[in-house]
């Protein structure tokens, strides 16, 4: 067998109380023989303190650095460090089902054709209670590439990625804040993706104060499509990404011009639910704003 199969890179930011599960649900891969680097992006909080405190007990690489973000730290320590042939990255606050590694490698060694490849997840408290199991009714192998960009459905964050394809596409761009989204799109619109129908993941649902700046994000994917504008799905995929927008944004006081504005360019969609919804928000929500 050959040495770093596969590269596992655990990117940690300010999760002191949840990245000792999350090591420990690597260390216990049934499937051994992968690099294992843990980078430290900044925390402020004890993460260091625990990352070098169980270094030599877990064995993996660990990389601390000034704060440079999620999308140019994964592209850094791919370039620089990774070896294997396979990319799995597993957010510091997540963790894994223990076959997660061994069920991917053997799916895409038996499967060539797929770039990448997904599982379902469950969904987890802070407390790491179970809330459910991600919606997977549409999930599916193939060409999804319209399925990604009009937001259909979302993948599990809990890929597995050929190293090869990562770096045909010039792996993530500093400063972006969707980074699986983006690099999902410029998979999907040429090659295959796999899906696997097993549980393979623990996707923690963040606390609010943790949650990213609604608006950065939305312009994010917003952005992204928009590297699409010769696609047939297009036009349709950016008024979906307009009303998002004004759905999303209608719920802050803060937002709610932009969120207005937002929803005059996605008139055209005024048949559907979220539309209404919005207008709701915007007309009686904030009527005293």
């Amino acid at each position: 067998m050959k040495s770093n199969d596969i590269t596992v890179i655990v990117p940690c930011y300010n999760h002191e109380k949840y990245v000792l599960q999350c090591l420990k649900s690597i260390k216990e891969q049934t499937y051994k023989n992968f690099q294992w680097i843990v980078v430290d992006d900044g925390s402020k909080d004890n993460s260091v303190q625990i990352l070098k405190e169980h270094q030599n007990e877990f064995g993996y690489t660990l990389i601390c650095q000034a704060n440079k973000g999620l999308a140019q730290t994964l592209t850094d320590i791919i370039k620089n460090y990774a070896t294997g042939k396979y990319i799995s990255i597993c957010a510091s606050d997540d963790y894994w089902v223990p076959n997660k590694l061994e069920i991917q490698y053997n799916f895409l060694e038996k499967n060539p054709q797929y770039a990448m490849c997904y599982g379902k997840t469950y969904d987890i408290d802070t407390k790491s209670n179970i809330l459910g199991v991600s919606d997977c009714s549409k999930y599916k192998s193939g060409y999804i590439f319209n399925e990604i960009i009009t937001q259909e459905f979302h993948p599990p964050v809990n890929y597995m990625y050929r190293k090869e394809t990562l770096k045909e596409f010039n792996f993530f761009p500093a400063n972006i804040i969707a980074e699986d989204f983006y690099m999902n799109c410029l998979i999907a619109q040429k090659y295959p993706i796999g899906f696997i129908n097993e549980i393979l993941s623990y996707y923690r649902i963040a606390e609010l104060s943790s949650k990213r700046d609604p608006m950065k994000l939305l312009k994010c994917h917003e952005n992204t499509i928009n590297i699409f504008q010769n696609t047939e799905i297009y036009n349709y995929a950016i008024q979906l990404q307009y009303l998002r927008n004004f759905r999303i944004l209608s719920l802050y006081k803060k937002y709610k011009i932009a969120s207005l504005k937002y929803g005059i360019k996605c008139i055209s969609l005024f048949f559907k639910k979220d539309f209404t919804i919005s207008i709701y928000h915007l007309i009686f929500r904030w009527i005293k704003c």
